[in-house]
């Protein structure tokens, strides 16, 4: 029959084996300890209840003050975190701005027009900002409240024609602040001229290129004889005379401010032009390009043959303070732009 003091000796030499063995081993000091009070024979100590109840206060008081610690260290890293997210929102958000900017003043604006974006040479009030529409682009003058020039392409009409239907009202522009609306015509005795056709921008660019071409900003002051007769001929002219003779063909028109400054009654905003100019710009067979213009007052009677308004480029620009066609070499520009050519089929 095994004592305790043979449990002991016996335990204890297990413990050496393992120790040289070099085996991990976990000793239970409790179980020792009771071993060697029962081969001494001490008697039983009253068990200490109350010290694991303050080590669990102890550890819930650390526990608080670490946590309390933690949660204070925890409240201030979000504002760290959430001032650095801002910066790297904004610093993504001005790169994004820059690319686009870049974007529009490299490829987007110069795809939609010939041999340059047209220049002011003159006063403040030859300044334009750039608006680029679905089909055309123009430059927009918030001092005269009109577009100082309007570019669009033009190629022959597709045999499937597109019936959209004609918007019944004008839209403002949120980019000119909204300021010019449809009824700011209203009653000031001038029709709202197209810049852009609106036939032509439906036909060959679609429906949206259709109501951007009904933005107030790509309308001018036109009197009617002048809107609903005379442009209206030069308009179908190049849609479908001049497309079918060379196919492509560029167009730059806007109005012309010479006379005494004159604004509309029903809205001050918008200044009276006191004539219109379209340019052609084509390219014949042979591959040499050539330049139409033409210059039209307000004041026709309509049924004027188109071949009185030729005039050449130069007069154009001497009146509108404009320069077109500037990323032509400067001999082919002046050739061109000194020539009054009446073009074929007027």
């Amino acid at each position: 029959m095994l004592t305790d003091a043979h449990v002991h000796e016996r335990s204890l030499m297990e413990n050496r084996q393992h120790a040289f063995s070099g085996e991990k081993t976990v000793v239970n000091g409790r179980a020792l300890y009771q071993l060697g009070r029962h081969a001494r024979g001490d008697p039983a100590r009253p068990a200490q209840t109350n010290a694991p109840e303050r080590t669990t206060q102890s550890v819930i008081i650390a526990a608080s003050l670490t946590g309390t610690s933690m949660s204070r260290r925890r409240a201030r890293r979000p504002r760290r975190s959430s001032g650095f997210r801002f910066l790297l929102a904004a610093v993504l958000a001005v790169m994004a701005i820059t690319t686009d900017y870049l974007y529009e003043l490299d490829t987007a604006r110069p795809a939609m027009t010939w041999m340059g974006i047209p220049r002011a040479t003159g006063d403040a009030f030859t300044w334009a900002r750039v608006l680029r529409n679905p089909g055309f682009m123009l430059g927009w003058s918030d001092l005269r409240g009109n577009a100082l020039w309007v570019t669009y392409r033009l190629t022959a009409l597709p045999t499937e024609v597109r019936r959209l239907p004609r918007p019944e009202r004008f839209s403002a522009d949120w980019r000119a602040f909204g300021l010019i609306h449809h009824d700011s015509y209203t009653r000031s005795g001038y029709d709202r001229g197209h810049l852009a056709p609106n036939h032509a921008m439906a036909q060959l660019y679609g429906r949206d290129a259709q109501h951007a071409s009904f933005r107030m900003t790509n309308i001018s002051p036109q009197r009617s004889n002048l809107n609903q007769r005379v442009w209206q001929r030069l308009e179908q002219y190049e849609l479908s005379e001049l497309t079918a003779r060379f196919g492509e063909v560029w167009v730059t028109t806007g109005p012309v401010f010479s006379g005494e400054r004159e604004r509309l009654r029903s809205h001050l905003l918008v200044e009276i032009p006191d004539a219109f100019y379209k340019l052609f710009a084509v390219t014949d067979t042979g591959g040499s390009p050539r330049l139409f213009a033409f210059l039209i007052p307000q004041q026709v009677h309509g049924d004027e043959p188109l071949a009185r308004y030729v005039v050449s480029v130069d007069e154009v620009e001497k009146l509108t303070g404009l320069d077109f066609f500037h990323a032509l070499e400067d001999p082919l520009e002046n050739r061109l732009e000194a020539a009054a050519l009446v073009p074929p089929g007027i």
